[in-house]
């Protein structure tokens, strides 16, 4: 839908045109909040139609001196809200993202996404949100079409924004995207809202500023509605031709690759972006090399390590030294181990129980807290889901084709009787939830 700048009600267009995405009246919608233009429009478009509980979510990254008063005027802005008769609330949280972007191996913007949409599927658990909201506007859809071609994503590289996508067990929702950044300004200046500029936005060591001040103006100059057609773009249908990889399987056959290189790009492209990375045309070429290599050959990439066995290409999480901690888990929360984040908490029976690679849905009735967090013992043993037998853990590892030097750093879940999760692989045959099981544990790792 394009961008109305005759129609003066942006409220009733955002809420008109988004209704088919928006949750029932009187549900819990979760609205990240950074407290920038897009953002804080967002938030009163929904506090003030009234027909929700709007909760704001600011995470303060603790990258800039001024990043303290952003959450303050968050919070402030909620009061007012409330003195207006309007019910809404602020929640706000800080944290070091340089610290963990250098745990993650990753950029400061990487690790920010990360953290950002992990919290945002945890407390909209917590307060039980039909939905999390985000202010993605037109031209953000513009700038990310054109930074997924330019690194080279090839003919998935159309893909922008989506409208609706699954954010764990809810929908997250971008109603503002039909939108242009001029027009949610406007609407702003219009109603008297203030907002907070963010420096950071201006910094061009940020590949997507460089992207927003340099590139798209020049491009717009030349052949103007170079943006509008990248938004075209993205609404075109997916071309991905080639193989699915699994990507929570952690291994491939080399004979189940396509024989032309330029398709196993594709298959390449696909896996990386299901495993959270940029498909950059370097990574890509990396990839391919390991199919012509000798077996033992290995790439590594973030946290993330790519090898050429005989037969197979098995990919891995793998840390740089092996973390000892072992981390007790009484009772449901966020645990922290080694640069990980462990989330438990209890859940509602799933109606599939099976999940990506990171996550686990396990018996509370089978599996007893306290809990704890730890590497897996040279002989201990277990029974994973659907195996007939046990078998020792680094035997399970080994089957799975986790490379020898590896093993031994990969960290397990246990209670009183032995393990019941590990984390990228699987849960325990003891584990396992039945379709009536009254009680449930759900498990997600991310880092």
């Amino acid at each position: 839908m394009p961008d109305n700048r005759s129609d003066h009600d942006l409220s009733a267009n955002v809420l008109a045109s988004a209704a088919h995405l928006l949750p029932r009246d009187g549900a819990t919608v979760l609205v990240a909040v950074s407290g920038g233009a897009d953002s804080v429009v967002l938030w009163d478009i929904l506090a003030r139609a009234q027909r929700w509980t709007v909760v704001a979510y600011h995470l303060d990254h603790a990258l800039r001196d001024a990043s303290a008063v952003d959450a303050a005027f968050v919070l402030a802005l909620a009061q007012d809200f409330a003195a207006a008769g309007i019910a809404t609330r602020a929640l706000c949280e800080r944290v070091e993202i340089a610290r963990l972007a250098a745990d993650w191996r990753c950029g400061l913007e990487a690790a920010g996404r990360r953290h950002r949409y992990a919290r945002l599927e945890q407390i909209a658990g917590d307060v039980t949100a039909a939905a999390v909201v985000t202010a993605h506007h037109r031209d953000d859809q513009a700038e990310t079409v054109l930074m997924n071609l330019l690194r080279g994503s090839g003919r998935s590289g159309h893909r922008g924004i989506p409208a609706l996508r699954r954010l764990g067990a809810v929908p997250l929702i971008r109603p503002l995207l039909p939108y242009a950044r001029s027009r949610l300004r406007a609407y702003a200046r219009e109603r008297g809202l203030s907002w907070r500029e963010d420096a950071s936005n201006d910094d061009e060591r940020f590949r997507r500023n460089v992207v927003r001040r340099r590139v798209l103006p020049v491009l717009e100059a030349a052949c103007p509605g170079t943006a509008e057609a990248l938004i075209a773009l993205s609404d075109a249908p997916e071309i991905i031709a080639g193989p699915a990889i699994d990507a929570a399987a952690g291994a491939i056959a080399i004979a189940r690759l396509p024989q032309s290189p330029h398709e196993r790009a594709t298959v390449w492209r696909r896996m990386l972006i299901d495993l959270a990375i940029e498909p950059g045309r370097t990574r890509i070429r990396e990839l391919e090399s390991l199919v012509g290599g000798v077996p033992g050959r290995a790439y590594r990439l973030g946290t993330w390590r790519f090898q050429r066995t005989r037969e197979t290409i098995v990919w891995l999480q793998a840390s740089p030294t092996v973390c000892s901690d072992e981390v007790a888990i009484p009772e449901p929360g966020i645990y922290r181990r080694g640069g990980q984040e462990l989330t438990i908490r209890p859940a509602p029976s799933p109606a599939d129980a099976r999940t990506p690679s990171g996550e686990a849905w396990l018996s509370a009735d089978r599996v007893a807290l306290p809990l704890v967090w730890r590497l897996a013992g040279a002989t201990e043993r277990w029974r994973p889901l659907g195996s007939p037998g046990g078998r020792t853990v680094r035997k399970y590892l080994a089957d799975r084709k986790v490379p020898a030097d590896a093993r031994a750093a990969v960290a397990v879940v246990a209670d009183r009787d032995g393990v019941v999760w590990i984390p990228g692989f699987g849960i325990a045959e003891r584990a396992r939830v039945d379709p009536d099981a009254p009680r449930v544990l759900h498990g997600k790792i991310a880092g």
